[in-house]
């Protein structure tokens, strides 16, 4: 009996400690979460032309929120803006591609009723900062505010065009040439990596997170 009670036991712990603590990370709400994956041809080619962050290329960033004392991440994904677990988020790639950054100055935080409007917005194809589409580092930009209201990230100039020929990136040529819009080259925009190297960040690899 007193075995079968130890098993027992241990078999809560283990489940609780896998599905409930995200694996004791040191993470809290309003921090943001970057991705430094994917080998697909979008992925490669948001990275080819996003600054890097001490040589590291984001192409993704979320935002840590809490619910009902979980911890969610606010994403934007093909399929729109959504909510998802950071339990399943963190079983996405390797922890060694996942960095955090975490506030290091005074911010209005976002509110619950401005995160609720966002869910199941439509992902942003076009990187119009304008619209009412969302991509992942727009939802960043969105929501965080300086104390006076002012956004806490800056909006820079887009480009679309190689470093080397000073031309436009066959992908992205012909990836708005099917949108049947002009390249924003120019216009106001954010990615992950600039949003990392903003001094408003301390950047950290989740593994250096562990309690």
């Amino acid at each position: 009996m007193r075995t079968f009670s130890i098993i027992s036991l241990i078999s809560f712990l283990t489940f609780y400690y896998i599905n409930f603590l995200g694996q004791n990370y040191n993470l809290s709400k309003w921090d943001l979460i970057f991705l430094e994956a994917g080998n697909d041809s979008f992925s490669l080619a948001i990275k080819s032309v996003t600054p890097s962050y001490k040589g590291i290329s984001f192409n993704h960033v979320g935002v840590i929120i809490e619910q009902s004392d979980s911890l969610f991440v606010l994403e934007a994904t093909f399929n729109g803006v959504i909510l998802t677990k950071l339990t399943d988020f963190l079983k996405k790639i390797s922890n060694d591609s996942i960095f955090v950054g975490k506030i290091n100055t005074a911010f209005s935080e976002p509110k619950e009723n401005d995160i609720k409007k966002l869910i199941g917005k439509e992902y942003d194809y076009f990187f119009d900062i304008y619209n009412d589409f969302y991509y992942c580092s727009e939802i960043v930009y969105t929501l965080y505010k300086t104390p006076e209201g002012k956004p806490l990230f800056e909006l820079t100039p887009m480009t679309f065009v190689d470093t080397i020929s000073k031309q436009i990136i066959p992908f992205w040529k012909n990836y708005f040439e099917k949108l049947n819009i002009d390249i924003p080259e120019g216009e106001p925009g954010i990615s992950p990596g600039s949003i990392a190297n903003s001094s408003n960040l301390i950047i950290y690899k989740l593994n250096d997170l562990k309690y």
